[in-house]
């Protein structure tokens, strides 16, 4: 996996972006939503790369109040699949997903994507609680080709390099 600047410099470039997706990671950060630092030898966890990527989708409501995204992850599908498991599991094999869309005013999200008999069905992610949703929505789509296209980058992206800390020379 790559570093977290390599990966969200992929989302950026793929999704036509300038510095969104470095600026919502940076927020995310801050409200202690995701790990500032990354793991082992530099490592990204899928999940973090879907939560920035969902993030970039919702646009001003995470930036204003970015521990929504925790709701967004948590969306639930009828079948018991949370939301941030599902698009971190298209991010590592992308072929089965046609369309991702992401209310962005209230918590809610829907995948169409290809069954293990072939149909295209699609599944809500819708949370738990029954909270009126406003009269209006504001969906952000994400196509299958873009979609292929940003799961690509992210899994040819280098692998991060461990770093190792320079010693001082003492005189």
């Amino acid at each position: 996996m790559a570093s977290v600047g390599r990966l969200v410099e992929i989302i950026d470039t793929t999704l036509n972006l300038r510095g969104s997706a470095l600026y919502q990671r940076k927020r995310l950060v801050e409200a202690g939503v995701i790990q500032g630092k990354q793991g082992p030898g530099g490592d990204t966890p899928l999940t973090d790369t879907a939560m920035v990527l969902a993030a970039v989708l919702v646009g001003t409501t995470a930036t204003t109040r970015p521990d929504i995204m925790r709701s967004y992850m948590a969306l639930h599908a009828p079948d018991g699949q949370r939301f941030g498991d599902a698009l971190a599991a298209y991010l590592a094999a992308p072929h089965d997903l046609l369309e991702l869309a992401i209310d962005a005013i209230a918590p809610a999200a829907a995948i169409r994507h290809r069954d293990a008999t072939g149909n295209v069905t699609e599944t809500l992610f819708l949370s738990e609680e029954d909270t009126p949703r406003p009269g209006f929505t504001r969906m952000a789509v994400l196509t299958a080709n873009t979609f292929t296209e940003l799961a690509e980058a992210i899994r040819q992206a280098p692998p991060a390099r461990k770093r190792r800390r320079r010693r001082r020379r003492t005189q």
